[in-house]
């Protein structure tokens, strides 16, 4: 199995352009599926069906898992699967007819308009820390760019004549935002 994760694991990385983050979640993710797997004496990916992916779903529940958690490890363990067919390591794939545990969304808090106005208010700008903070926040806030895109944004990338900045967001894909 560790042979077949790690072929996955090189598969997302090389072909799928997957960020990095997104590539160590699948990693611990399936690191902790095998462990469950070694646990429980299956050794063959040929030896998984759909019961012991749902058994390993409910310890993860009883574990005290949110459901989140619990379907994206889901969505990892149907792609590894998927995967191994394509490959040919198996033969069937037991996550088929199993549904991705569904999951209640939280809407984010928002800050009231007097919220935002203090928070881009800055009256005791005193150096160049300062103003590159509210600049930042002023970004934040006007463009909906997020924390990563806005970190790893450069120079090159902001163009005030036309008024946009390039970002490059999840899986490095590239976004025009206007300014």
């Amino acid at each position: 199995m560790e042979q077949i994760i790690n072929e996955f694991i090189d598969f997302i990385r090389l072909e799928k352009g997957l960020s990095q983050n997104t590539i160590q979640s699948y990693n611990r993710d399936l690191s902790q599926y095998n462990e469950y797997l070694n646990e429980h004496k299956i050794s063959h990916i040929d030896n998984i069906d759909r019961i012991v992916i749902l058994k390993y779903f409910a310890e993860l529940k009883k574990d005290g898992k949110s459901s989140k958690t619990i379907a994206r490890l889901a969505a990892t363990i149907r792609s590894f699967h998927q995967f191994a067919i394509r490959e040919k390591y198996a033969v069937k794939d037991p996550t088929i007819l199993i549904e991705t545990p569904k999951y209640e969304q939280k809407l984010p808090d928002v800050l009231s308009e007097e919220e935002v106005n203090q928070l881009l208010t800055f009256s005791h700008i005193t150096n160049a820390r300062d103003e590159r903070d509210r600049v930042m926040l002023e970004l934040l806030y006007g463009t909906g760019v997020r924390v990563t895109e806005l970190i790893e944004l450069k120079v090159e990338d902001v163009n005030l004549t036309m008024g946009f900045i390039r970002v490059f967001g999840k899986g490095n894909k590239e976004r025009i935002v206007p300014l």
